[in-house]
C-alpha cells in the first residue's frame, strides 16, 4: 500500500512540476494540459485520472506552490529566528538575508511569475491564498518588530506597513530589480547586493526620521544556516 501510494505521489508530483512551467509561462488561459502531460511524460489520460481537468490541476498547483512557501522556506526560517537567542534587530536581518536567498531558487521565481499571471488573467486565485497564508508571517514580523521598539533598537509607529513592506519583497520582478543582472541564459542573481538592498531600506523605515538604525552584521555562522535552510527548496 506504501509503495503504491509513493508511486501516486511522483506522477502527481512530475505533473505538478510540469504544471507550475506551463502555467507561470502561459497564464490560466493559454495553459494546456497536453504540454503538461508531455513536459511530465505522463500521458494525457492519466492527467485527468490522477489531477482532473485543467481548473483541478491549478487549483491544486497554487495550493502546492503555497505549501512549498510555508512549510519548506517560512516555517523552518522562522523557527531559527525564534530560537536563535538574538536581538529583535539581528532577527530582522537574518529574515531578509534568507529572502535574498530565497529569491534566487527556480522554483520561487516560478511561483512569483504564476502570481503575477493569475492576476493578469483576473483570477486572483494566489491573491485568495496569499492573504490566508501570509496572516502568520506578517504577525511573525510585526511581532520582531514590536520587540525591538520594546527594547528601544527601533522607533516606528507604522509596524503593519513596515511588515507588508518586506512582504513585497517577495513579489519583487526580478527583471526590474537593478541587482539582477540578466544573462542569457541563465539568470544570474547578485544576493549579497539584494540583501543589502532589502536592509538598507527596511532599516531606514524603521526610525521616524527616515534615519538609519544600526545594520548588524550576520555571522559566517548564521549566513550558512540560512543557506542551508533555503537550499532545501
Amino acid at each position: 500500500m506504501n509503495d503504491l501510494l509513493s508511486g501516486r505521489n511522483i506522477i502527481r508530483r512530475r505533473i505538478i512540476d510540469a504544471a507550475l512551467k506551463e502555467f507561470s509561462t502561459n497564464g490560466f488561459c493559454d495553459a494546456k494540459l497536453r504540454s503538461i502531460a508531455k513536459n511530465s511524460g505522463i500521458s494525457l489520460p492519466q492527467v485527468y485520472y490522477y489531477m482532473g481537468n485543467r481548473q483541478s490541476v491549478y487549483d491544486q498547483l497554487i495550493k502546492y506552490a503555497f505549501d512549498l512557501l510555508i512549510e519548506r522556506y517560512l516555517q523552518p526560517v522562522f523557527s531559527f529566528i525564534n530560537n536563535s537567542g538574538v536581538e529583535p534587530d539581528v532577527k530582522l536581518a537574518i529574515l531578509l538575508y534568507a529572502q535574498s536567498l530565497l529569491s534566487g531558487r527556480p522554483a520561487v521565481r516560478s511561483i512569483r511569475q504564476l502570481c503575477i499571471r493569475d492576476i493578469a488573467d483576473g483570477k486572483n486565485v494566489t491573491s485568495e491564498y496569499g492573504r490566508q497564508y501570509m496572516v502568520n508571517y506578517l504577525a511573525g514580523i510585526e511581532d520582531i518588530i514590536k520587540q525591538g521598539v520594546k527594547k528601544g533598537i527601533f522607533e516606528t509607529p507604522v509596524i503593519p506597513m513596515i511588515a507588508m513592506n518586506i512582504v513585497s519583497f517577495t513579489g519583487t520582478s526580478l527583471q526590474e530589480d537593478p541587482v539582477f543582472h540578466i544573462y542569457n541564459p541563465p539568470l544570474y542573481i547578485d544576493n549579497d547586493g539584494l540583501y543589502q538592498s532589502f536592509v538598507e531600506f527596511i532599516f531606514k523605515t524603521l526610525t521616524p526620521a527616515g534615519g538609519i538604525t544600526a545594520i548588524p552584521v550576520l555571522d559566517v555562522e548564521i549566513k550558512k544556516r540560512c543557506s542551508a535552510l533555503i537550499n532545501n527548496i
